[in-house]
């Protein structure tokens, strides 16, 4: 993990904020200048290949302390899942770019994503968010947990060179910040 981890369900919401469900059903590329450990780019992996949330966590255990829990249904659902993820992995494109100045960052992002299954699918590269270069896709969303407060000393000056590292490289995109 990185200094300011994002929880999964937040990536997962700065994602649908971001139109990223559609925007890779038509085609398009995820971006994160900041990947950090690499929690944005893999649950938007994750995502594209239409795997449900939690179904590599859960495995085949089921919830067995429910009232009147309907554990064939429970079977049916895991089964359904499963082949969708099977099915959306397998058609998974590399559309997925990360950067970041941290080569540690970098090594866990790449580390992470190979334990969720999605290594082969992240571009990662080590720059400053000033050196983006302009994305060929003409469409994308670019996902961001930039530094904030004084803890993770934010400075003014990179939002705006985020800013205008965007405006340049992908000035068509969507962008959940």
């Amino acid at each position: 993990q990185g200094e300011a981890p994002l929880k999964e369900n937040l990536a997962a919401a700065m994602l649908l904020r971001g139109d990223w469900p559609r925007i890779h059903h038509e085609g398009g590329e995820l971006l994160d200048p900041m990947c950090g450990s690499g929690t944005l780019l893999i649950e938007g992996a994750l995502m594209a290949a239409d795997e449900a949330p939690g179904l590599q966590r859960w495995g085949a255990a089921q919830p067995s302390r429910w009232l009147q829990f309907d554990a064939a249904n429970w079977a049916r659902i895991r089964e359904d899942a499963s082949e969708r993820a099977r099915i959306g992995r397998a058609a998974l494109r590399p559309v997925f770019h990360g950067a970041d100045l941290d080569p540690n960052a970098l090594r866990a992002a790449q580390a992470n994503a190979d334990r969720a299954g999605v290594g082969e699918m992240l571009r990662l590269d080590r720059r400053a968010v000033a050196q983006l270069p302009v994305m060929a896709a003409p469409r994308g969303t670019v996902v961001c947990n930039p530094p904030y407060d004084r803890r993770l000393a934010a400075d003014p000056k990179l939002y705006r060179e985020l800013g205008e590292a965007l405006q340049r490289a992908v000035p068509a995109w969507r962008a959940s910040l």
